[in-house]
């Protein structure tokens, strides 16, 4: 009798649990986001093809700290404030842009967030503070590849966010539906933009066969560090197809 009492209990409790986690996920839409990286330009190419201009990527290390999805201002208005800020993943999540995981699209999580209208994705670069990871270790972007055939080293190290939203500006809205978001890198449109900031021009400073680029590079190129996130800003799209 006792051990019936006992499993009647828990499985009182275990009712109990799944009606609040349904009530909880009521009138929310499960958002999955993805990483992808392409490697094609767009038509028309906005600046000069520099992809013979010398500069190849190899390696492209981002740390994303946090991942918030922005409601538009009607919405905002209609869900309080708990609501709203808590609309985010949290990382950090580490990747390589050049792996074949992030060329074919790489799911960094997916998200319960509350039925609404979203204008944008807002995500920052921070600082890794893996110490295992000694790459990475205290920069947001490492970058490694060769300028002219010569072995380079880019890096940055201060948070940096980024707002990005569908083409042509357009509202992404959920109605207990679920949806997949593509955070896309155009490789190939940051070789053009770094060419286009003279990059090439990057020198080996202290002869020991690395051209370094960071804010406390042993080369001279400090200033050419800061130069990645322009080359980025017009490299990012939102996407909800994996088509490139």
């Amino acid at each position: 009798m006792k051990k019936f009492f006992a499993l009647s209990v828990i499985a009182l409790v275990l009712v109990a649990f799944a009606s609040c986690q349904k009530d909880e996920d009521d009138g929310k839409s499960k958002v999955q986001l993805v990483v992808k990286s392409s490697t094609t330009l767009p038509t028309p190419v906005p600046t000069k093809n520099a992809l013979n201009q010398g500069i190849v990527i190899e390696k492209f290390l981002v740390n994303i700290d946090e991942i918030e999805f922005d409601v538009t201002d009607e919405w905002e208005e209609k869900l309080n404030d708990s609501i709203i800020e808590a609309q985010e993943l949290q990382g950090p999540y580490l990747i390589n842009l050049m792996s074949t995981d992030a060329l074919n699209g790489l799911s960094i999580g997916s998200t319960l967030i509350p039925n609404a209208a979203y204008e944008e994705v807002e995500f920052e670069f921070d600082r890794c503070l893996n110490s295992s990871n000694q790459e990475m270790y205290n920069k947001s972007i490492y970058i490694t590849g060769k300028i002219n055939d010569v072995p380079f080293k880019l890096w940055y190290k201060d948070e940096v966010e980024f707002e990005i939203s569908l083409a042509n500006n357009a509202n992404f809205v959920l109605n207990e539906q679920n949806l997949k978001l593509y955070i896309d890198f155009n490789i190939a449109q940051i070789i053009n933009n770094l060419t286009t900031f003279n990059l090439s021009t990057a020198k080996d400073g202290n002869n020991d066969g690395t051209i370094e680029i960071g804010p406390d590079d042993a080369d001279g190129n400090n200033d050419l560090a800061e130069k990645i996130i322009e080359a980025l800003e017009e490299s990012i799209e939102l996407d909800d197809s994996d088509e490139d």
